[in-house]
């Protein structure tokens, strides 16, 4: 109601949301993997004479996943990714043909759809 009655509303549910999707990504990343880890340890730590878990040194995978969390980057990339894909595929999907273009419009949508969602995924994955 603040807002004045010219400014675009789009553009900043577009910003709210082209923020907090990374956002959203990283946090769905690391709750994946902390439960994972916590089930690997328990198991681990069931299979150990005294309780307790060693690890081997893995330089290259700390400084990767614990220190400059890149692992979490990489799910916040692609969720945007996937996200992006899926927007773009529901707008084909469900809106009439005349209101989303012609037939090279559809065709280069459904080609950015399948590169977005192609990369996407996997890039979650790997990620995870």
């Amino acid at each position: 109601m603040t807002m004045d009655r010219d400014f675009d509303i789009f553009f900043v549910w577009f910003l709210w949301g082209a923020l907090i999707t990374p956002v959203n990504g990283a946090v769905l990343g690391s709750l994946v993997k902390k439960i994972s880890y916590a089930r690997w340890y328990q198991r681990q730590a069931a299979k150990s004479p005294n309780g307790r878990v060693m690890r081997k040194a893995r330089p290259f995978w700390r400084l990767f996943s614990y220190r400059w969390r890149l692992d979490l980057w990489i799910c916040g990339a692609a969720i945007v990714m996937i996200v992006a894909g899926a927007l773009i595929w529901w707008n084909l999907a469900y809106l009439p043909a005349d209101d989303f273009g012609d037939a090279n419009d559809i065709q280069q949508a459904t080609v950015v759809t399948i590169v977005l969602l192609s990369i996407g995924v996997p890039a979650m994955a790997f990620g995870l």
